[in-house]
């Protein structure tokens, strides 16, 4: 069995064309590394530890020149789609003129921790780790399969990310050197902390539509937990002359639903807290619940 990201449900607020950019130049760079394979191996990180080129020259620029190089078609074609998933979204919230650099500095720090190898991953996962924290809650479609068995589902995108950073843990354990594990580990670290050192200095800030991994920790009412995530899915009336008005509902991952009163209200009788849902008479103007009935919003005797 095994599954693959399809699609990151982040809303961009940009063009990242320096990620369609990177994407170019890492076909580029396997243009290139077949054209001119001699050349191309002084670029591998720790090549002279590789069994069959010890007598090759390192390029002192190895240690950057090793991201744009891979084993494979299938190689970078992986790491292709992984970074037009995560960095899509990753370069739109960043801006275009800061991702490209970061992204750089991801891979070079990954390096620290698996120092020979070549690839991209992880410097792909430094967004990986950046998405964890900006954006754990928004889902990601996923497609699986099994024997001759297909389909997709949703995760939250910080369960996507423990399940991989998972799998590199088990190599590491297992000794399988087939992959680079700590490459992958130690990008995601480095993605993780810059994401959170930006967020919590103020230095990138949270629209109104993103959850980041702050709010889910703390709880904020603007994070939905998994009772109140029932009313995406409307019940049925509960009474004759109930309030049909709509209100706008942030749901995870930033998206917009409009429900009827009233659904709130049939909730609420059930036990389940709905004051602190974060709603929108225009989709504009934002309060909670509470707060929106408290100003006299609900008709007298609904």
């Amino acid at each position: 069995m095994g599954f693959f990201p399809l699609q990151l449900d982040v809303p961009m607020q940009r063009w990242p064309w320096m990620n369609w950019v990177l994407l170019v130049m890492l076909i580029a760079g396997y243009v290139a590394q077949l054209a001119a394979p001699d050349v191309a191996m002084r670029f591998i990180m720790g090549v002279a530890e590789v069994p069959g080129y010890e007598h090759i020259d390192e390029h002192p620029f190895s240690w950057v020149g090793h991201l744009f190089l891979h084993g494979d078609l299938s190689h970078l074609l992986g790491n292709l789609w992984f970074l037009w998933i995560f960095g899509n979204a990753i370069c739109a919230k960043v801006g275009n003129l800061w991702y490209l650099p970061m992204w750089l500095g991801f891979g070079l720090l990954s390096a620290v921790a698996q120092p020979e190898g070549l690839g991209a991953s992880g410097a792909i996962y430094g967004l990986i780790g950046f998405t964890l924290i900006f954006y754990p809650v928004n889902e990601v479609t996923l497609a699986y399969w099994f024997l001759i068995r297909f389909g997709t589902f949703t995760l939250a995108s910080y369960l996507v990310v423990l399940i991989y950073v998972g799998f590199d843990v088990l190599g590491v354990i297992t000794g399988d050197q087939s992959v680079a594990y700590m490459a992958h580990i130690g990008g995601c670290v480095v993605g993780a902390a810059l994401a959170l050192i930006l967020l919590k200095t103020g230095r990138l800030e949270p629209t109104e539509q993103e959850w980041t991994i702050l709010d889910v920790l703390a709880r904020h009412p603007k994070t939905l937990g998994l009772k109140e995530r029932e009313l995406i899915e409307p019940g049925p009336p509960t009474r004759a002359g109930r309030d049909d008005r709509q209100l706008h509902v942030r749901l995870p991952g930033g998206r917009l639903k409009r429900l009827p009163v009233h659904e709130f209200l049939r909730h609420e009788a059930q036990g389940k807290s709905v004051n602190q849902f974060p709603v929108s008479e225009d989709g504009k103007t934002w309060t909670n619940f509470g707060q929106w009935r408290q100003v006299g919003a609900i008709r007298s005797g609904s």
